[in-house]
Formats: C-alpha cells, sequence, structure tokens
C-alpha cells in the first residue's frame, strides 16, 4: 500500500494556504481531498507533511496531531476495504474521508429520499429500534406487521399499475387502498392497523423533513378499528379447565396451569409465563410489566397458590404464543365450554356473523380478558381492577371487558336490589 502524504494547494502565495489529505492509487492517478485546515506556507514542512516545529507556528501541534490522527484512521478504513475484496478508487477514498471528516454531510448524502427508500430504513431500523415509552426494542409482531404493510403497498402498486412517492399519499389512494384490501376479504381491523402503520412512517418522515406532502393528516385519513367479540372464562369455566386430570398429559396440564395464573393475576402471557419465586413476597405477586414496565402487586388465589407450590415456585418454561393457544383450544375442548357465541367482524366491507363453541375462541388473551370481567361482575371497583391490570382510562378498561347485555342487566339488577330500588312487577 502506497503512503499518505499531505500538500499544501498554492504554496507560493502568501496568505494561509489549505492543506490537503494525498494518495496515490497508482503511477497515473492521485487522489486528493480537502482536509479543511489551513496553514501559512512558510510554516509547512513539504518533506515530513506536517506543520515546522517552530513557536511562530500557530495551533502547529493541534494541526499535526489532527492530521496524524486522519492519517491513521484512514490507513485503517483501507486495509478493512482491502480485506473485503474491494479496490481503492477515488469513489472508495471519497467515502472514507466524508465518513471520517464529515459524517454529518455523509449522512445527509444517504439519507432515503423516496417513500420506498424510507420505508426501507425504517424496517431495517425497527430491528434494534427502542420504544421510547417503555425502553425495550420494538417486538417481533410489531415488526412483522411492519413488512405485511409494506408488501401491501408494493401489491397496491402492481394493483394499480403506479409507482408511489411521498406526493402521491392522498385521500384517493387512501380509499383505493382500503378498497383493495376489502376486495383482498381482510378484517376491518386489520385494515385499520395498516393504516395506523402508514400513518405513523409518515409522520417520522415529515419529523425528519423528507415529506412535505401532509394530505395524510386530514380527518377523513383516519385509521378505524372496530371492538372485538373477544371471549371470557366464567369462574365456572375456569373451574371446569382446573378440574380436568391431566396427569397422563403434562404437556397439556403446564399450558393449563400457566392460562389459570394469567386467569387468576390479570397478567399477560409475556409476564405470567415468566413468573420467577423471587417475585412473591408475604402471599402478594410484585412484578413489573413487560409491556408498559409498570409495578403491580397482586394478592395470590388459592389457585395460583396451589399451581406454585406444585412447581415449587418454578412455573414451567414457556413456549410460543402460537402453541399456546392451539394447545389451549384442545383443553378447552375437554373441559367441555361449549357455550355457543356468535362473533361478528367486519371482512372485505361487509358485517359477517359466525357461531362458535367457545372453546374454539380460547387465546391466551382470554385469561387476562376473563381476570377483568369476573372481577367487575363480582362488584369489584373497576379503579382497583385497573390498578391490576394496568389500564390508563376508564374508558380503554371498559372496552377491554367482555360481558354480554345479559350480564350486565343482571348486574343492574342487582344494583338496585342492594340500594333497596328494584321494583317488583305487580301480578
Amino acid at each position: 500500500m502506497n503512503s499518505i502524504t499531505y500538500f499544501l494547494r498554492a504554496p507560493k502565495l502568501k496568505d494561509k494556504r489549505p492543506i490537503y489529505f494525498s494518495y496515490r492509487i497508482d503511477r497515473n492517478k492521485k487522489f486528493a481531498y480537502p482536509t479543511g485546515l489551513k496553514i501559512d506556507a512558510k510554516y509547512w514542512n513539504a518533506k515530513k507533511y506536517r506543520v515546522r516545529d517552530t513557536l511562530q507556528a500557530e495551533l502547529k501541534n493541534e494541526i499535526n496531531q489532527f492530521l496524524e490522527k486522519l492519517e491513521k484512521d484512514a490507513y485503517q478504513a483501507m486495509y478493512k476495504l482491502i480485506n473485503k475484496g474491494k479496490e481503492l478508487t477515488n469513489e472508495n477514498l471519497k467515502y472514507i474521508l466524508d465518513s471520517l471528516l464529515h459524517p454529518n454531510r455523509l449522512e445527509e448524502l444517504n439519507q432515503p429520499k423516496t417513500l420506498h427508500e424510507f420505508i426501507e430504513s425504517y424496517l431495517k431500523k425497527a430491528e434494534t429500534k427502542v420504544n421510547p415509552k417503555t425502553g425495550k426494542k420494538i417486538t417481533y409482531n410489531t415488526i412483522r406487521k411492519y413488512h405485511q404493510f409494506a408488501n401491501e403497498l408494493k401489491d397496491y402498486e402492481a394493483t394499480y399499475k403506479t409507482q408511489l412517492d411521498f406526493d402521491k399519499i392522498d385521500l384517493e389512494f387512501y380509499e383505493n387502498f382500503i378498497e383493495m384490501l376489502q376486495n383482498k376479504g381482510q378484517s376491518k381491523n386489520n385494515i385499520g392497523k395498516h393504516i395506523k402503520t402508514l400513518k405513523a412512517i409518515l409522520n417520522d418522515a415529515t419529523d425528519k423533513g423528507i415529506n412535505t406532502n401532509l394530505k395524510f393528516k386530514s380527518p377523513r385519513f383516519k385509521a378505524f378499528s372496530e371492538n372485538s367479540d373477544a371471549i371470557y372464562l366464567n369462574e365456572n369455566e375456569l373451574n371446569k379447565l382446573y378440574a380436568i386430570d391431566l396427569s397422563q398429559n403434562p404437556k397439556l396440564e403446564k399450558v393449563r396451569d400457566l392460562f389459570l395464573i394469567g386467569a387468576w393475576t390479570g397478567l399477560r402471557f409475556g409476564d405470567f409465563s415468566t413468573i420467577k419465586p423471587e417475585y412473591i413476597q408475604g402471599g402478594f405477586l410484585h412484578i413489573e410489566q413487560h409491556k408498559t414496565l409498570g409495578k403491580v402487586v397482586i394478592p395470590l388465589h388459592k389457585i395460583v397458590l396451589d399451581i406454585l407450590n406444585k412447581y415449587n415456585g418454578k412455573l414451567p418454561k414457556p413456549i410460543s404464543n402460537q402453541k399456546f393457544n392451539d394447545y389451549l383450544k384442545e383443553l378447552g375442548k375437554l373441559a367441555e365450554i361449549n357455550e355457543p357465541v356468535y362473533k361478528s367482524i367486519t371482512k372485505g366491507g361487509q358485517r359477517i356473523s359466525t357461531k362458535y363453541k367457545k372453546w374454539e375462541l380460547m387465546t391466551s388473551h382470554s385469561a387476562r380478558r376473563s381476570f377483568a370481567s369476573n372481577l367487575y361482575k363480582s362488584g369489584f371497583p373497576a379503579k382497583s381492577i385497573m390498578q391490576i391490570t394496568g389500564h390508563k382510562s376508564e374508558s380503554s378498561f371498559m372496552k377491554y371487558l367482555k360481558l354480554s347485555p345479559d350480564e350486565h342487566a343482571k348486574l343492574l339488577q342487582l344494583h338496585w336490589q342492594k340500594s333497596g330500588a328494584f321494583l317488583k312487577i305487580a301480578e
């Protein structure tokens, strides 16, 4: 490898002259790059490529140290380039010096400019991005949601034979995008999630000064959703689940036990599947919720205590959420949790209602809903339940409850009976 040198541009002129980085790639090709430093030519040592050691030369030590470090860093970067099998070209050397001397300028040059470039950058950064609210990395499911959205955007371009960029994201695009997703049979909530992802990406691009089209901020450009008909298990059904003899099937037994822990603590799957003995103090469970980082204290129900004692305080290792849900449906079927449930969703732009047996809809999240719904039915204050579930607003908590109209009517009847205001119908 040839030597790095420095030289002054037009050294015979009397004013301060710029110092250039120099490297001869081959006999006929020389690369030069301005360092941004200047020195009076009479203080420059052209043989040593440094400022002369004289008191009259201002900042001689600082300049020489700067040139020494730049030379060392440049050599390291050049060796890395060669080790990767790449050649030293003017373009590669310029990139090296840009990165060493002007990292901000390089960042601006490499900043994505088109919508697709920005989405690609957004997806790549999401893999290591930290959620500022929780201080934790973005979850796998969220990243997968981003990629699903990016694929739908490509399908849109193929369907409408167009090339999307920031300036084409308007209300016409919004309506066409929704129509395409509806034609693919996607649910209203799933379409709403895609719109929410798009708005998050556009907001980020706008904040970075890359996007200037603000039509996505129109009130009509909204990410909609509808309440899902999720189920919960009442106390009788939870007891039926607990009563199944699974001694010959440890796989299902462990899933059943973990689910019941969730149903009697109100914790999410990611929390109740990772409880450790040290979290339990004096009959109470002290735990920091993974999703919100909120710290909660939960008294241990008798069933929870029995399960913890069964495993000597060390619960079974968790399995994937998907496998957990598959096994849970097997358990629900064994426990004969067969109550008919009608689930309605808007799919493909049409409202569709389907009849299920309750066990067919059981998931890990049914445990947390069961906890909240059963406690609310018992008359326990909503505010106190929220302290355990971690809900921040009563409105979101009330949407979370999955009581039927009949159950709400019975709650009102019970309230009137307790207050003495219940009126009997005259015969």
